[in-house]
């Protein structure tokens, strides 16, 4: 079989979507292809909270040498870079590769740096329209961009009838504050009667089981935030939605969800709506999982195949 290889810094064990992103690409490769993985070696979970320019530098140096050593031992069909740092790895060593930007950066005007090494790529995959805007900004030449959407196995993030006695609200987050966290605790303090739960860095395998117990999860980020996996994962679980009005979170909620400005009052507000029917919370529930189950499969991977 050919082999393909995927550069990246995010690797267990850090818990995160990059992370889930780069298990359900390999798994989706692995369909077609041996599939290698160049990362860096953790000793511990890194909380991806901005990178400084000495930061970047030594995750760039740690992955140039694994890189060189499996480049020159394999041959590779395919080289796919997540991320900047090895897109310029690749671009470095004159290396054919395939990019793919799992973040928002919110290019106003051409970037010079970034357009030079993106359109060495042979593509550039991109988080729907928002990271096509995005790299359009920077300069990224437009026929080499690639849109794509965000999966998840839905053999085990399915939907259950909710049977709570009390709406049940879930927020899943690093604990880092551009999350938002503390705008649902906040929340939490003005509505009386409804349910909280918070979970952070926990087993992904166990992950399904705590949106399928959920009615409602929130995603009250307070920055650009990409294409967010919750979403997805919590949709495909037949959740309704909250999200903050940042960056894609809109694009990837508006069939289904609500979005909102962040503040305690206004996620108040549509709790409080959602708690007075239970009737209208279970048909937004069952139009959610449906609208997953179309939009969320795994079938989203055959782009990158």
């Amino acid at each position: 079989m050919e082999k393909v290889l995927i550069i990246t810094p995010f690797a267990f064990p850090n818990v995160g979507g990059a992370e889930t992103f780069l298990m359900d690409l390999a798994k989706a490769f692995s369909k077609k292809y041996i599939v290698h993985i160049c990362t860096i070696k953790w000793t511990k979970p890194v909380l991806w909270e901005g990178l400084s320019l000495t930061k970047a530098v030594k995750m760039i140096w740690k992955l140039a040498f694994p890189l060189l050593k499996m480049k020159r031992k394999y041959k590779y069909e395919k080289i796919f870079a997540l991320g900047l740092m090895p897109s310029f790895l690749c671009f470095l060593f004159n290396i054919k590769f395939y990019t793919i930007i799992l973040a928002l950066y919110d290019f106003k005007q051409r970037n010079s740096i970034i357009s030079f090494i993106l359109n060495r790529a042979q593509r550039v995959f991109v988080e729907g329209n928002r990271g096509e805007e995005d790299m359009l900004n920077a300069g990224v030449d437009k026929n080499k961009i690639v849109k794509f959407q965000h999966w998840c196995d839905q053999t085990r993030f399915y939907y259950i009838p909710k049977n709570n006695e009390r709406i049940k609200v879930l927020f899943v987050g690093r604990p880092i504050r551009i999350k938002g966290r503390h705008i649902i605790e906040q929340c939490e303090q003005i509505t009386k009667g409804i349910e909280y739960e918070y979970i952070e860095d926990i087993p992904y395998d166990i992950l399904p089981s705590h949106y399928q117990m959920a009615d409602v999860v929130v995603v009250p980020s307070l920055y650009s935030e990409g294409f967010s996996r919750v979403v997805i994962e919590a949709a495909s679980c037949g959740c309704a939605l909250i999200t903050s009005n940042k960056g894609a979170l809109p694009e990837m909620v508006m069939d289904f969800g609500k979005f909102i400005e962040p503040i305690p009052e206004n996620f108040a507000d549509i709790l409080w709506q959602l708690k007075r029917s239970r009737i209208a919370l279970e048909k937004i529930q069952d139009n959610t999982a449906l609208y997953a189950l179309k939009n969320f499969s795994e079938k989203n991977a055959e782009v990158f195949l």
